[in-house]
């Protein structure tokens, strides 16, 4: 993310962070199924910028 502007960088953060903290909360009250729509599109995010700057 350091190679992002930080206009696009906070937001982008502070999603993938409140979206960690949902499946937390999610996972506490055993409704994984029920998170899964909005915690999905974050995982994906996450693992593709991760394989991204891996490489």
């Amino acid at each position: 993310m350091a190679g992002l502007a930080s206009q696009t960088a906070v937001p982008l953060a502070a999603w993938l962070e409140t979206t960690a903290s949902l499946q937390d909360r999610a996972e506490g009250l055993e409704d994984v199924e029920g998170a899964a729509p909005l915690v999905e599109p974050a995982k994906c995010f996450a693992l593709a910028y991760l394989r991204t700057a891996a490489a």
